[in-house]
């Protein structure tokens, strides 16, 4: 179960969960507020995150939320889990090997319109207090603390250039050479690793209240948020931290929401993904963000592309209606269209589901992937 974690088999073919999350907040000063708890966090303006998503299982943090004039600094430092064990399949008792991730982004207000912000953050698998410093350049610390600490850089922002109309975009860095990025001869070089997401919001589209519009393009090559060493990759309890497909990948989505009265919330989504898969466990083209991206590549170090190994593509819609009956409980009814074609696939693969859910209190998970 993605973003659950612990399950276990329900009679033949069901799975069932427990799900515990929370978190509290409060201002210790006027520009300082702080939130603790055990619970998922976004961070960006987009459907997805190349920074930090909320796919993964909810985790152990400590949030900063620091707002000085034009300026916003958001510090989160985390216990999460490495790794799983499993047996027959799926995950049995044990104490499960444990990671430390740290993060922060500083943004700030161009006039009335826009933002921009930096980001920065490490995984560890080890605990270390020089990741604690708030202000400090984790990438500095890493190189003088001689670790192999995975670090990611990068940028956000969002400009509401028109009332009701705003773009916004991503770029997540996770190596990057310079020599290999603009000359010829590093072409497609496994070292040049980046997410990069790009989209339009529409409010009020055509002038009609309350119905929204939203595009949205995400990449991601191949190799990124993988590493080297156990532990550090971007995931958490063995799902990825910002993409639900990893990387390697490209993916359009549109979006369209429309609230025709105030308890009813009508929601269409339509996606398309192209990615790369691996034929088995032993070949890493790239995508799965758990494999050590310095074994078991095909292609060695340049020569790397988008859909490299079995290419895969998704066309996906899905159609939602919220009702609220009573205050927070709802009653949801969806369907999903979901069409595979890959290059090992004799014929495309075409899935229909059908849902019907009752909700009190309680976000409604999103399978849109």
């Amino acid at each position: 179960m993605p973003g659950e974690g612990f399950w276990k088999q329900y009679n033949t073919n069901g799975y069932s969960y427990f799900s515990a999350l929370g978190h509290v907040s409060f201002n210790i000063t006027k520009h300082i507020e702080i939130e603790v708890g055990h619970d998922r966090n976004f961070i960006g303006e987009g459907y997805r995150s190349f920074l930090l998503s909320d796919f993964s299982n909810p985790y152990m943090f400590v949030k900063f939320n620091t707002r000085i004039w034009k300026f916003q600094l958001t510090n989160i430092w985390t216990q999460m889990t490495a790794d799983v064990d499993y047996d027959r399949g799926r995950p049995t008792d044990g104490r499960y090997p444990q990671k430390w991730f740290s993060f922060h982004r500083l943004g700030f207000n161009i006039g009335k319109n826009a933002n921009l912000g930096f980001f920065e953050s490490v995984m560890t698998d080890q605990a270390d207090f020089n990741y604690f410093n708030p202000i400090v350049f984790y990438r500095w610390v890493e190189q003088s603390l001689g670790t192999p600490d995975k670090v990611m850089l990068g940028l956000d922002g969002k400009w509401n250039f028109y009332p009701g109309m705003q773009v916004y975009g991503q770029f997540a860095l996770d190596e990057f050479v310079f020599s290999e990025f603009f000359g010829q001869d590093g072409k497609g070089s496994k070292r040049n690793k980046y997410g990069i997401q790009a989209g339009l919001k529409y409010y009020d589209l055509l002038k009609v209240s309350n119905l929204d519009l939203q595009l949205e393009f995400n990449s991601a090559r191949p190799y990124t948020f993988q590493e080297k060493n156990d532990y550090q990759s971007y995931s958490n309890w063995r799902t990825p931290l910002t993409h639900p497909r990893g990387a390697n990948f490209r993916e359009m989505l549109g979006i369209i929401r429309y609230q025709p009265l105030p308890r009813l919330s009508l929601t269409f989504q339509s996606m398309y993904q192209l990615y790369g898969a691996d034929p088995d466990e032993e070949t890493n083209w790239g995508g799965d963000v758990l494999k050590n991206r310095l074994v078991g590549s095909p292609t060695g170090l340049f020569g790397n592309e988008i859909g490299q190994g079995i290419e895969n593509k998704v066309v996906q819609t899905h159609v939602n209606a919220s009702y609220m009956l009573k205050h927070n409980f709802f009653i949801d009814a969806s369907h999903t269209w979901r069409r595979r074609t890959a290059q090992d696939l004799d014929a495309p693969a075409t899935n229909n589901y059908l849902q019907l859910a009752f909700r009190w209190n309680f976000i409604r998970p999103d399978y849109n992937y």
